[in-house]
């Protein structure tokens, strides 16, 4: 029987580690443990609450701090080990007082098996079973959302924005508008308050049937921003770090520009946004999510309507109020002007053609063959008048279609440009695409700005042009364009005719909202006066960073935000310089995290910042470092560093800072590598003919360089008995402790090299021009060597030995291999395709850590590598942790870097901070890998639910 609180394992460590066998093939998730009774827990040391004393304070604290359905579930533990009618009532009635009616029910369903043998304890809780209330069935998850409330946010009145929530939540008690409430509370600093309200939040969804599950998704993809009222929007989906598992879910941002700029609120809505408008209303955001276009309230985030269209959605458009929206859509390659119901009032296909060209690869290397043809035109941009009687369509073929839809009337607006033929060179045609396009003059004018720069004035009465500014820069402009690269002894150069004309070339424009002035962006970011022609800027960067131009959008106020991809806005109010909205750059990654040999301290870099944890403690670990100081290593116990410092090294103890040796600088090269056992550390600076490769005894302070050719940092045993490296692509060599040479092992193909802790063997894997790699087991001075052939391309880094050098661990970028060279036994798995880079045993050797781009996976080392759960970096240079059972632990903002999945009747998804408190478990990683499999109090969804639910 699986209990409602306690699916938390009150196994030891001796209890929980499997013995390596290698029987089965399948591979499993854990269960989840029963009830266990305080007799079947041994002496050995706990890795969370055995007494019930211990739970009871626990219970208390996660009242205290406001997480009232924690601490029932903390309560159901005590109840576990002293199943008696006071710990049973005591578990009921808080149930009860804080509203979990269906939660109680559970509850007296799960203790019957406990009270089977207790005649009085029995009768006691059929009498509570009775008594209890019934909950609403079918209760649905409530979306609705209290416009009032964001436009007291909007107006920036945040006590009145919580006071009229809370009305609402009473009112409407859903899941999402109790979580709403803990929100702006955390906004308004009332801690207590929000975790009561997101408490409360769960409770509710309990009631619909709704289980919950955090994952890890990092939210700085910037998939479309807009201007609502004095406010930026940027709207920002989720990448999962398990890319298994699709975020369903975006981020929509509400920033207020200042120094510094300020998130003043954000929400949650459905489904991932590849472009999002502000309609005419200057209050409905229009956001494509698939192949419809969600109608928000733009500040609540209300859906007031959806509207589906026929296929992929590209560039849209929206008019009008309400019921009387239109939106005109390109729907894969045909035009769609629907109602807000969804009907279609007008759809529109291009005729004409547009060249294109297809490369087909055919043979080796790059080689592909250039297929040149004029197929369809297709529609690139819309335009559309506020009451929707004229549409604009703009085709591939530089041609604008204008139709009247009162009058029937249309024309075809096509100017001749000069077209350069590229294809036949291989390149992509010269197409002269109208970016954008603007209805003035009460849809008597069109204004279309063109891909070579040109800006034309359409007469859509006659079809004829008013005025043409050409796309042709400035002498002024394009000399600011071919000088962005000159050092500060370089000439200024005079801009050639063709070169004037490229600097016009843009690939994204907008027009100001009054429609006196527009931005391209193309050679640098160019402003010009949409009256007179007449340059406002032109801004380059010579220094080789990017501006960000994906999105160019204007405010009523018009100011310009340049936004992209990784929502670092820029903003532009005048002149020629830009002013950035957020500090710092933005990290994406991805990130490679290092784990150390006792299986205690994360490492990772995240740009050129360092940073590494304490796992055990929490505490992150910091490394004296300046400038472009860079951490070549850390000792296994994280106490010295070998930090290159402009080319130089320096071994450095971290608490005290304190330089204990240093190397001069040779090259600008520094890598290094400790011995397993933190006794020796190996150091290598320089390059080519100055390079030097010492090893240095952190004990004794003794140094000896190694002579040879080394094409590789070596690898250390304990006490640095034995080293060994390899020269790329023929052999492997070994040292001895004072640098000499001991032995070299012919090895063509030499992929790998690795030593044993004992320092008795080393072992290397090479690898051919074919998907195949042999691994070999050589005994240094004795003995003869063993080999083993497996499958796929091997990994540089996928190479270990377990702690008691009896088992080689070796991946292919399909296999996975244990193999026991002394006992002939082996077990290789096929998977799919292998991710992991680096792979690392636990002290033990009774679990193993697989590391991969963006997170480390950790499994029992059983037959079936059973998981235990997984632990990330994060892009704020902190860490998170999950296990396989949904407990999660991490740094102080963790949460901030993860998403709430909440499945039931209705499905949605949240920011992390709603599951964080329920599923919180210290001393997760410490438990994970001492080979416990981690529940956490109150059960998660499992993972396996969210990916068939979406």
């Amino acid at each position: 029987m699986r209990r409602l609180a306690g699916v938390l394992a009150l196994c030891t460590l001796a209890s929980c580690s499997a013995k390596h066998t290698h029987t089965s093939e399948q591979t499993q998730s854990p269960e989840p443990p029963p009830f266990v009774s305080p007799t079947q827990t041994t002496t050995t040391e706990q890795l969370s609450c055995a007494t019930a004393a211990c739970w009871r304070e626990l219970a208390t604290e996660a009242t205290q701090a406001g997480h009232i359905d924690l601490a029932s579930a903390r309560l159901g533990e005590v109840f576990a080990l002293e199943p008696t009618a006071q710990t049973l009532d005591a578990w009921l009635d808080d149930l009860l007082a804080s509203g979990q009616i269906r939660a109680a029910h559970r509850a007296v369903d799960l203790a019957k098996d406990v009270v089977t043998e207790r005649p009085q304890l029995a009768a006691h809780l059929k009498a509570r079973r009775e008594s209890l209330p019934t909950w609403p069935k079918g209760h649905a998850i409530v979306s609705t959302r209290s416009p009032e409330v964001f436009a007291a946010l909007a107006r920036g009145d945040l006590q009145t924005a919580i006071s009229l929530q809370t009305q609402f939540a009473q009112h409407k008690p859903g899941p999402q508008q109790l979580e709403h409430l803990g929100h702006l509370l955390d906004l308004g600093d009332q801690s207590l308050a929000a975790n009561r309200a997101r408490a409360q939040a769960r409770i509710a969804a309990d009631h619909s049937g709704a289980q919950m599950r955090l994952e890890v998704a990092e939210g700085w993809r910037t998939e479309a921003a807009a201007w609502v009222g004095q406010h930026l929007v940027l709207v920002r989906s989720f990448e999962a770090r398990d890319y298994s598992l699709e975020i369903p879910a975006s981020r929509v941002e509400f920033w207020r520009p200042g120094k510094p700029a300020t998130l003043d609120f954000s929400y949650m809505v459905e489904g991932t946004s590849s472009k999002i408008a502000l309609a005419s209303d200057g209050n409905t955001l229009l956001r494509a999510r698939g192949n419809t276009v969600v109608l928000h309230e733009a500040y609540s985030g209300e859906v007031v309507g959806q509207i589906k269209l026929s296929g992929r959605i590209g560039d849209f458009t929206g008019v009008g109020v309400g019921d009387q929206t239109k939106l005109l859509a390109i729907t894969d390659r045909r035009v769609e002007l629907r109602d807000a119901g969804g009907q279609v009032l007008d759809a529109y296909t291009l005729k004409g053609t547009t060249p294109t060209i297809t490369r087909v690869y055919r043979g080796p290397g790059s080689y592909h063959d250039n297929i040149l043809k004029d197929v369809a035109s297709w529609p690139v941009s819309l335009a559309l008048t506020d009451d929707s009687s004229m549409v604009a369509i703009g085709g591939s073929d530089g041609k604008v279609r204008v139709i009247n839809r009162t009058s029937k009337r249309r024309h075809v607006l096509a100017y001749t440009w000069k077209y350069e033929e590229r294809r036949h060179h291989g390149a992509n045609p010269d197409l002269n695409l109208p970016l954008e396009m603007r209805f003035v003059d009460n849809g008597r004018s069109l204004l279309v700005a063109y891909r070579h720069g040109d800006v034309i004035t359409w007469d859509t009465q006659t079809g004829r042009k008013k005025t043409h500014l050409p796309g042709r820069c400035t002498v002024a402009e394009a000399t600011t364009t071919v000088n962005k690269f000159n050092g500060p002894d370089t000439p200024m150069r005079t801009p050639s005719a063709d070169q004037r004309i490229k600097c016009g070339y843009a690939k994204t424009a907008r027009f100001a909202p009054d429609g006196s002035w527009m931005v391209t962006a193309g050679e640098g970011i160019r402003i010009r006066d949409l009256k007179t022609g007449a340059s406002k800027a032109m801004i380059v960067r010579g220094d080789g960073s990017l501006i960000p131009d994906d999105m160019l959008e204007v405010s009523s106020d018009n100011t310009l935000a340049l936004v992209n991809l990784y929502g670092r806005p820029e903003l532009w109010r005048g002149g020629n310089e830009l002013h950035k909205m957020l500090p710092g750059e933005a990290a994406t990654g991805p990130i490679s995290p290092r784990m150390s040999q006792h299986a205690d301290r994360l490492e990772f870099e995240l740009g050129r910042q360092f940073h590494a944890w304490n796992l055990h403690t929490g505490a992150p670990i910091e490394v004296d470092l300046k400038g472009f100081d860079e951490v070549a290593a850390l000792s296994p116990n994280g106490e010295l560093a070998v930090v290159s410092r402009s080319g130089a090294g320096e071994l450095l103890d971290v608490p005290s800072k304190r330089v204990l040796r240093s190397w001069p600088n040779l090259g600008n090269m520094v890598s290094a590598r400790f011995s397993p056992d933190g006794s020796h550390v190996v150091v290598d600076r320089g390059w080519e003919e100055t390079r030097t490769i010492s090893l240095y005894n952190t004990q004794t302070g003794r140094e000896h360089t190694l002579e040879g050719t080394i094409d590789l940092l070596p690898r250390l045993s304990n006490g640095a008995k034995l080293l060994v490296s390899l020269e790329r692509q023929q052999a492997v060599h070994v040292f001895d402790n004072a640098g000499r040479p001991v032995e070299s092992f012919p090895a063509p193909e030499v992929r790998a090299a690795a030593v044993s802790h004992n320092g008795e063997f080393v072992v290397w894997v090479s690898g051919s021009d074919k998907p195949e790699a042999t691994v070999t087991y050589m005994p240094v001075g004795r003995g003869k060597p063993k080999t083993l052939v497996i499958k796929g391309w091997p990994k540089r880094e996928c190479l270990a030995i377990s702690p008691d050098d009896q088992e080689i661990f070796v991946c292919t970028e399909k296999t996975i291999t244990r193999w026991r060279p002394q006992a002939n036994d082996e077990n290789t798995r096929e998977r799919g395709y292998v991710t992991a880079d680096r792979a690392y045993y636990t002290p033990t050797g009774k679990q193993l850590l697989l590391a991969g781009f963006g997170r480390i996976d950790i499994y029992q080392n059983n037959a079936e590598m059973s998981p235990l759960g997984a632990l990330y970096p994060l892009l704020d240079g902190g860490w998170a942790a999950i296990s396989v059972g949904g407990a999660v632990d991490g740094s102080d903002h963790a949460h901030a870097h993860m998403c709430t999945y909440t499945v039931g009747q209705s499905t949605w998804v949240t920011s992390g901070k709603l599951a964080w408190d329920r599923f919180y478990t210290p001393n997760l990683v410490r438990r994970m890998t001492a080979g416990e499999a981690v529940w956490p109090v109150i059960p998660a969804l499992d993972p396996e639910s969210i990916r068939n639910t979406h």
